[in-house]
């Protein structure tokens, strides 16, 4: 099936160890079993990667001698021997390598500005399934991801893991051999999550009990599928289709969603990506997040129609007189957080995301959840 995405990506002149990945998604979105270990089951390499302006320690983590799992922690040996709590960031929805290589340099996949918190927080981010963590340029397509140099498409290790309870059970994994360091302070391990990696952080939170913290960012609480009804009836309200045809869309995303149904658990089987991606996705987190009693904060852009049901969750947990979510909308920002022009709802690429404004914000709340 042809790739439908466009996108655009920007490399923040200002500091260039980030690289921003930003998605325009027509209609066809293509979005690229947990047992909790008692113990670690996890062997360890370990590594030091430089970049110009940034370090990492790079561990290799092999759960039951099948999958690699790389990580990333920002910082160098000395960071990494201070014992710190522990901050997890899930990734969103591409098969993209943690260190990305470009013309102008090497940027890691951290969002946000993580220099100003490595003397506080181990900061990680787990890799994608088949995903080498640093390749050459020349194996990444226009958006950064890996693609293999002999087939030039994803890495069967992908296709066949790219479903939500892989995610889960290996950030599990991953956490699970971390908070056997003694470098870590277990009393602190907050896991977030961006976009898909806000599902998965949700799923770990509710089968993890050493999560204290979830930070839930540009989210669809009802799941991937609902994003392209949901896109249908906003392109109507903003002239660019008639109603008739939005109807004839949905309709046709219906019979879409009931061939994936019919054999969900596939990894064979494509409709822009696996049924098994798209099954596992599109399953809404909202119970999940009322099943946490930990302390929840909920940030998203008011113009990100993906996010747009996040404005109703408070409804949720008022009515379960529940009192552990923080609420954080961000008035005409989109699903990456760059501002939308409020006549045209255009975004601004050309602006600065917020993302390190937003970071702030989550990390005060941080500090004072635990005074």
């Amino acid at each position: 099936m042809k790739d439908l995405i466009s996108s655009i990506f920007y490399l923040k002149k200002s500091n260039p160890t980030r690289i921003f990945l930003v998605y325009k998604l027509p209609l066809l979105l293509w979005y690229l079993f947990f047992l909790p270990p008692s113990k670690s089951l996890a062997q360890e390499k370990q590594q030091l990667i430089k970049l110009k302006q940034a370090t990492f320690t790079h561990h290799q983590l092999s759960y039951e001698g099948k999958i690699e799992i790389d990580v990333i922690i920002a910082g160098d040996e000395a960071a990494l021997k201070k014992h710190k709590p522990l901050f997890i960031f899930c990734q969103g929805s591409l098969p993209n390598p943690l260190i990305i290589k470009t013309s102008q340099g090497e940027a890691s996949v951290f969002p946000f500005n993580y220099v100003d918190y490595i003397d506080d927080y181990h900061l990680v981010i787990i890799s994608k399934p088949g995903i080498p963590i640093a390749p050459n340029a020349e194996t990444l397509d226009e958006r950064y991801c890996y693609r293999d140099s002999t087939t030039n498409i994803f890495p069967s290790t992908f296709i066949q893991n790219n479903y939500a309870d892989y995610y889960v059970k290996s950030t599990n994994v991953v956490i699970d051999h971390l908070c056997h360091q003694n470098y870590v302070d277990t009393s602190l391990i907050i896991i977030a999550g961006h976009s898909q990696g806000a599902k998965i952080a949700t799923k770990v939170a509710t089968t993890n009990d050493k999560i204290t913290h979830l930070i839930y960012l540009s989210g669809n609480p009802l799941g991937r599928f609902d994003e392209l009804i949901r896109k249908e009836r906003r392109a109507v309200t903003q002239g660019k289709i008639t109603a008739k045809e939005a109807q004839k869309n949905i309709n046709q995303l219906y019979k879409h969603w009931e061939t994936i149904n019919q054999d969900p658990t596939a990894t064979d089987k494509y409709w822009g990506d696996s049924n098994y991606a798209w099954s596992s996705f599109s399953k809404p987190v909202i119970d999940d997040l009322l099943a946490l009693d930990i302390p929840i904060w909920m940030g998203y852009g008011t113009a990100d129609y993906g996010s747009e049901f996040c404005d109703l969750i408070p409804l949720y947990f008022i009515q379960a007189r529940k009192f552990n979510l923080y609420h954080h909308p961000y008035v005409n920002l989109e699903h990456n957080f760059f501002p939308v022009d409020e006549k045209t709802g255009i975004p601004q690429y050309e602006k600065d995301p917020q993302w390190d404004q937003i970071a702030s914000d989550f990390f005060l709340w941080i500090n004072q959840t635990i005074k």
